[in-house]
Order: C-alpha cells, then sequence, then structure tokens
C-alpha cells in the first residue's frame, strides 16, 4: 500500500507528522498533494452544513494521481482492521468505480432528482475502488465541474450525486 494523501492546508509539520505515525506501521510511501480551492470554484456550497469545497476533493482524484490507474479512496473517518486486498483485487477494467449501496439507495426521489432509473442503484462516497484510467479518459472532472456549475440546486450529496449521477450504468457494486 502506498498513501496518497490529499489535502487542502496541511503545514509540513503536519505532513511530518503523518508521515512518522504511519511509518510506524509501514515502509510504505507517503505523498501528499495541497489541493487548491480554486479548482472547486464552481461547485455549490451548503453554507448551512458541515460541507465544504473539501467534499469534492475525490473528484480531483484523477488529476492528482496522473501515474496511476486505479486507486482505493477512503475517507479520513475509515478505520481498517484487517487486510484490503481482496478489495484492492476486484477488476474494475469495465468500470469508472465500485462502491457499497447508500443508504438512500431505495428512495426514489433520488433517482427522479439526478434523472436515472432506480435499477442502476447509488453508491455512498466514503469507501471507493475507482478506475482513474478511464475517469481522465472521460473527462471526469471537468464533467463534474460543468453540471455543478450549471445545476447546483440539483446537488444535495455533492460529490456523492456527481459520481452517481455520471457514471450510473458503469458502477460495480460492492458487497
Amino acid at each position: 500500500i502506498n498513501f496518497h494523501i490529499l489535502h487542502t492546508n496541511l503545514t509540513e509539520k503536519k505532513c511530518n507528522k503523518i508521515k512518522n505515525w504511519i511509518k510506524q506501521f509501514t515502509k510504505k510511501a507517503i505523498y501528499f498533494y495541497e489541493v487548491k480551492k480554486e479548482a472547486f470554484k464552481d461547485f455549490p456550497i451548503d453554507e448551512y452544513t458541515y460541507l465544504d469545497f473539501g467534499a469534492y476533493i475525490r473528484l480531483y482524484l484523477g488529476e492528482c494521481l496522473q501515474n496511476l490507474d486505479k486507486v482505493l479512496y477512503l475517507d479520513c473517518d475509515i478505520v481498517v482492521n484487517a487486510s484490503l486486498h481482496s478489495l484492492w483485487e476486484i477488476d474494475i477494467t469495465n468500470y469508472a468505480v465500485a462502491g457499497v449501496r447508500d443508504r438512500i439507495n431505495d428512495y426514489i426521489r433520488v433517482y427522479n432528482r439526478l434523472n436515472y432509473n432506480i435499477s442502476e442503484g447509488y453508491i455512498n462516497s466514503g469507501v471507493l475502488l475507482i478506475n482513474l484510467k478511464k475517469w481522465r479518459e472521460d473527462f471526469f472532472f471537468n464533467k463534474s465541474k460543468e453540471f455543478a456549475k450549471n445545476n447546483p440546486k440539483i446537488l444535495k450529496n455533492h460529490d456523492q450525486d456527481l459520481i452517481n449521477m455520471i457514471y450510473h450504468g458503469q458502477i460495480k457494486m460492492l458487497p
């Protein structure tokens, strides 16, 4: 496992603290990518919730990780206490992304809002196995930005809505 940490404003001191903590458990490489807020200026932010532009950072993975074709994305609040090997080995060659069904999966209003069929499902964006090669080929970040800019009222679950709406039919559902 190599660690690729996307952040918005970690100091060098904080990055070193994280590196030292991770190095207690592994000798693998740790990379930090500072993501500039300007890249997300066209994305709507709900000022009444805890979400800010950081909720959209995972959409930018294809731009940051240019040398990788696949990545396992984990939210920072995920605790891993077993091997990730079997998850990593899932073949997503013919999919844009793989994820677990979200708790709102059976709410027809979600699919009506995003304009696709309920049979295609809706995944949670906290744990994603992503085909970065496909995301780059599809210009996924630019498509996300364009849709968000032109349809801000449609997005209720920010990045999660964009992933599901743009890639419905190309998502592998995980158990």
